[in-house]
């Protein structure tokens, strides 16, 4: 091919690559094509029981709450209601937002009482008859004592809640209720009854995402829709402050970061780049020749993968940037190598460069390609990016060069042969530094310690950690308790497996109090005998 229908061909394949790139990666939604959710690191066939219930919590409606503090600094002493109310109503309009409540308004609760009370028959009295059957029958007596038995009870705890303090504001629910079903629930609940630490000078609101915290959308438009409303809050009330926390903080920092360290990690690797090019070229400014070669690389790699990939995670991009360094090494070997002779033409300079060329690609691309078979998708995602941006790196090497009309990097030139044996201390200097570097590369990794441990996922912030701390506390959460999750495929097994762990825990922990709203539901054991069980008596 004539030189001159050579460099049209490589501009015309080189404009006809970045046009069908750039179209593809132009039109992508970035923010539904890459992730920074970390349970995407984790296989979606993974059955350990840990993980899944991981990624159930973080999947749960708790995980999509947001909790608010606001405290008046010009009033002290005094909970900011009113402003707390205007903030969970801002919130509320917002779509983001499926509910916004502010604590301490007892109207909720009371329709829940009411409820209840109402449905008293139906919701508890299957629990507490069974209850008292398996009380009954420890107690050895004849079954057909049980009728008088369970009447002198009933009296006997009647008289006994009658002689409490509190009993003189629940006389009426006595008289409806005499069996003591509502009274006998709100002690066993008492705990999770119990109101909020805030009180004080705090203000509560608690609020529920419709969108997924550890999605993009449930981050910068949430967080702008916290600064509208509290805009609004401090134009009607100017002293009041917020104090305010929500996982999507941390998926906030934690994104921020991982963005922050793949543009370090590609400045690092650009400026060391140039650094090891000062020493070794005679002419600085023309290896910017190699930049379009480190550009197309990287915007093959990044076609090719969100081509094969319906969903990428951030950190393929954060260690596959780190593909410059190696992109860069085939133009650095075709702009490197001189001419056998001053009229040599490009294609048959590369002619004679090309089997070394495709060795040391070809051999990297298959290393990186076994990282296909890995279960995790993210090993997957790296070794198809890594392996895509090699082949486009050799592609638009060989394409990029030939274009120039003298495509020649000189060298410096660092003395004779001989210089060594006139410079004794550089010589054992170079040697100490081989031997030395030997000894890191097979010590090193006997020092490593992996931390793959989903539970070490976790972003160091202090500051966030120290604002959950001191808002959760202002919502009433201790650390003396611990929280049990009973689950089942339906509400009826989820009933029966809170049933059994109450078993255990009075088993292995007598003197600990349990509580859980699962208690107002029978069990479908109770429930279908309640028929049989009243009409028996």
């Amino acid at each position: 091919m004539e030189p001159a229908r050579q460099k049209i061909f490589a501009r015309r394949a080189l404009a006809a690559f970045v046009l069908l790139c750039g179209t593809w990666l132009a039109q992508l939604d970035y923010g539904r094509k890459i992730s920074t959710n970390v349970l995407d690191l984790i296989p979606a066939t993974e059955q350990s029981p840990e993980l899944a219930l991981i990624r159930g919590f973080a999947n749960d409606v708790q995980a999509r709450v947001m909790l608010f503090a606001l405290r008046d600094a010009k009033s002290p002493g005094t909970a900011p209601g009113v402003a707390a109310a205007l903030l969970a109503a801002e919130l509320g309009r917002s779509p983001l937002f499926a509910e916004a409540a502010v604590i301490g308004d007892s109207s909720g609760q009371a329709a829940l009482g009411r409820e209840i009370f109402a449905q008293r028959f139906q919701l508890l009295l299957p629990s507490w008859l069974a209850e008292r059957e398996r009380d009954f029958a420890r107690s050895g007596l004849a079954p057909e004592k049980f009728a008088d038995w369970l009447a002198e009870r009933s009296a006997a705890e009647l008289e006994k809640f009658l002689n409490r303090p509190e009993a003189s504001a629940m006389q009426d629910l006595a008289l409806a209720d005499p069996l003591l079903l509502v009274p006998t629930l709100l002690d066993r609940a008492r705990g999770i009854a119990e109101p909020a630490a805030g009180g004080g000078d705090h203000a509560l609101v608690w609020a529920r995402l419709r969108v997924s915290p550890l999605a993009e959308e449930g981050q910068k438009p949430v967080f702008a829709v916290i600064d509208a409303a509290m805009q609004r809050v401090q134009s009607a009330h100017p002293g009041v402050e917020l104090e305010w926390s929500g996982i999507n903080r941390f998926a906030a920092a934690s994104r921020a970061r991982i963005e922050s360290e793949m543009s370090f990690l590609n400045l690092v690797s650009l400026a060391a780049v140039l650094g090891v090019s000062c020493i070794f070229v005679r002419r600085i400014h023309k290896i910017l020749h190699l930049v379009p070669v480190i550009l197309l690389s990287i915007m093959g790699a990044w076609t090719a993968a969100t081509l094969c990939f319906e969903r990428l995670h951030i950190l393929v991009f954060v260690i596959g940037s780190l593909l410059s360094g190696v992109a860069i090494d085939y133009g650095f070997y075709i702009y490197m190598q001189p001419s056998l002779r001053p009229d040599e033409p490009y294609a048959a300079k590369l002619r004679r460069l090309l089997k070394p060329l495709l060795a040391s690609c070809l051999t990297t691309v298959i290393g990186f390609s076994l990282l296909l078979f890995s279960e995790l998708p993210l090993i997957r995602q790296i070794g198809l990016f890594v392996s895509a941006g090699l082949l486009c790196a050799l592609g638009s090497a060989m394409l990029y060069f030939a274009q120039l009309e003298r495509p020649l990097l000189e060298g410096r030139q660092f003395g004779a042969i001989g210089a060594g044996r006139e410079r004794p201390a550089l010589r054992r200097g170079v040697w100490f530094l081989f031997f030395a570097a030997m000894a890191l590369a097979c010590v090193g990794p006997f020092f490593l310690h992996w931390r793959d441990d989903i539970r070490q996922l976790d972003m160091p912030s202090p500051e966030l950690h120290t604002n959950e701390e001191k808002v959760r506390r202002l919502f009433g959460e201790k650390s003396t308790g611990a929280v049990y999750v009973t689950q089942g495929k339906s509400v009826s097994e989820a009933r029966a497996n809170l049933e059994n762990f109450l078993r255990y825990e009075a088993l292995v922990a007598p003197g600990a109090a349990a509580t859980s709203l699962g208690l107002i539901l029978p069990t479908e054991e109770d429930r279908n005998q309640l028929p049989a069980r009243v009409k028996a008596r």
